[in-house]
């Protein structure tokens, strides 16, 4: 079953459009220059921003979920983007 998965990504070009989207995000991302972030980085599509301070993260976390988009709180004020 493992094989048959990776071979289903691999035939997908999954990874590679991950790499693609991951850069675009990050992209725009710092393109937006957001005051309350501080910095911007990932690999692929898992993504992260690091905020000035720990209640704006929060307050970005708890906003996301709201509108259906899971995030991940990390470190003192790092958000991970987790795409669906």
């Amino acid at each position: 079953q493992g094989a048959l998965t990776l071979d289903a990504i691999e035939e997908a070009d999954l990874t590679d459009n991950a790499v693609v989207r991951g850069r675009q995000f990050i992209e725009t991302m710092r393109d937006a220059d957001l005051d309350p972030v501080d910095d911007v980085r990932g690999k692929g599509l898992l993504c992260a921003l690091e905020f000035d301070t720990k209640e704006r993260r929060d307050a970005v976390v708890k906003n996301a979920f709201e509108r259906g988009l899971l995030t991940l709180a990390c470190g003192h004020e790092v958000l991970r983007i987790l795409p669906p």
